[in-house]
């Protein structure tokens, strides 16, 4: 298991303010290994078949060949939304999400920026977007053959709209 959690640059979903997260990956392989991408609870340490308690996030199963998007908080049950890039190995994917203000998450996906299409959106009623914890940027690749593997990670983009100061 390879994992980082950058700790420094903390994010903190406020409700009613937009968020955007955009990643470039490659996996070494497709077929063995599970990735990770995305906000994950600061704290968050465990292996990827254990999921954060908090975060919104893009993982991959071990032998599934496209994303999926997750929000979760407070461990409660994930709301999830499959993407439609469909990975091959040691080429490029671009994975993003977009909270807009009304607490919706919109998903996106494709095989260069340009290309990207909306995969889908969840409703703010069903988003279980996480607005207690602050979220540190999560990556992760664990292989299920103890083979070394590696996830390369071109591009990285996490923006959130900041309040006005009075």
């Amino acid at each position: 298991v390879c994992h980082v959690t950058n700790k420094v640059a903390e994010y903190f979903y406020v409700v009613g303010k937009e968020m955007w997260f955009c990643a470039a990956i490659a996996a070494q392989t497709v077929n063995d290994g599970e990735l990770m991408v995305g906000l994950t609870n600061a704290a968050y340490t465990g292996v990827l078949s254990t999921k954060p308690t908090d975060g919104m996030w893009f993982d991959k199963a071990e032998t599934a060949t496209v994303m999926t998007f997750n929000a979760r908080k407070a461990t409660g049950t994930a709301t999830t939304q499959a993407t439609s890039a469909v990975m091959t190995a040691d080429e490029t994917n671009y994975y993003a999400f977009h909270v807009l203000k009304s607490g919706s998450v919109e998903i996106y996906s494709g095989l260069s920026l340009a290309a990207m299409v909306l995969d889908g959106t969840i409703a703010v009623a069903n988003a279980g977007l996480p607005d207690t914890v602050k979220l540190g940027i999560t990556m992760a690749v664990q292989t299920g053959d103890g083979t070394t593997r590696y996830m390369l990670v071109d591009e990285l983009l996490c923006v959130q709209e900041q309040a006005l100061a009075a």
